[in-house]
């Protein structure tokens, strides 16, 4: 477990409670997710005291796929802002052993850059829930999305 990490899907269980049914799940498996969503806050929020690394991720396919900045809210429960902002940039880079190259802002990086507006990202990460606060979107070094 040297280069162990968490990478909860809160946000897919959560979905999976709302949806479930209308993705086409059966009832009863829907009911067995029950109470997955604060079962998967708590042991975020141990793993976030224990000072384990954590990545964040969401599993969202499909029709529920444009939930997943939605997570955010829900790391909320266990993290602070700056350990969410965290999870979502340098958690992946150290996950895949690439701090050089994504997650970092720095010429030669491989990541996407996002300019957002409607507050400090920095003590508020649900900005990124809104798409609309997407304000540039930098992809492979070309803009992607422009709404200045």
């Amino acid at each position: 477990a040297a280069h162990a990490f968490l990478v909860p899907t809160i946000i897919t269980y959560e979905r999976l409670r709302e949806e479930g049914e209308q993705a086409g799940m059966p009832r009863e498996l829907v009911h067995k997710v029950g109470d997955l969503v604060e079962r998967g806050v708590d042991v975020l929020r141990m793993a976030e005291e224990k000072g384990l690394p954590i990545a964040y991720g969401s599993d969202l396919l499909g029709a529920m796929h444009p939930y997943q900045a939605a997570g955010i809210a829900l790391h909320l429960q266990a993290q602070s802002p700056s350990a969410v902002l965290a999870a979502l940039t340098i958690g992946p880079a150290r996950l895949f052993d690439l701090e050089d190259e994504i997650g970092v802002i720095k010429r030669g990086a491989i990541a996407d850059l996002l300019v957002v507006a409607g507050g400090d990202v920095t003590s508020d990460p649900t900005i990124l829930m809104n798409e609309e606060n997407l304000v540039y979107v930098v992809k492979s070094g070309r803009i992607v999305v422009d709404r200045s």
